[in-house]
């Protein structure tokens, strides 16, 4: 039997089938490296006894916990974006809020985050500042944002997500905030 007229045929098979081979090849060891990575910089990762959840978050009952306003300095305009909350520990100790993460959706599906300040109020004084929480405490927390403007942002709600980060690096979201602008705040 002549192979010859095969022999093109069978050779292209043969590519194809390498290619398929090393294609799933790379795809495993791509996988591999993400899992890897993921476990290996997880916050967690080596520390025995590190909790994921430390404090629950409740936005303030005042019709201004919520709100944003605009802002100019020079010919740079900014939007300032502050929220207040009742903040409840949960947990056998004491925890302190490090940072906030304020979140927007905009152009399809990317979202812009910019990171803020949290103040927390010391449960002996008046003061606020980076007070730890002990264990079981309720106390409140405000939360501060500088971020740009989108273009042609206009005077009404501004709906977005916020996180406080605690010294674990654990982030404890709330989303679908509805923050009011300060000239809407009394209907």
């Amino acid at each position: 039997m002549n192979w010859v007229p095969y022999a093109a045929p069978l050779a292209v098979f043969a590519a194809v089938a390498a290619l398929i081979n090393n294609t799933f090849g790379i795809i495993d060891k791509i996988v591999s490296l993400i899992v890897f990575l993921r476990i290996k910089f997880s916050p967690h990762h080596g520390l025995p006894n590190i909790p994921s959840r430390t404090v629950v978050l409740v936005q303030d009952s005042r019709i201004n916990a919520l709100y944003w306003g605009p802002g100019q300095i020079g010919s740079k305009k900014f939007l300032q974006v502050v929220g207040d909350f009742c903040v409840t520990k949960i947990g056998s100790k004491e925890i302190t809020l490090v940072s906030a993460l304020f979140r927007t959706k905009r152009r399809l599906i990317f979202p812009r985050v910019t990171r803020g300040d949290v103040m927390v109020k010391d449960l002996t004084s008046v003061y606020h500042g980076h007070y730890p929480i002990p264990a079981g405490a309720i106390t409140n927390l405000g939360v501060h944002f500088i971020t740009v403007p989108d273009d042609g942002q206009k005077p009404g709600d501004l709906v977005a997500d916020v996180a406080v980060i605690d010294q674990f690096n654990n982030h404890h979201w709330r989303y679908g905030l509805r923050f009011k602008h300060r000239d809407r705040m009394i209907p």
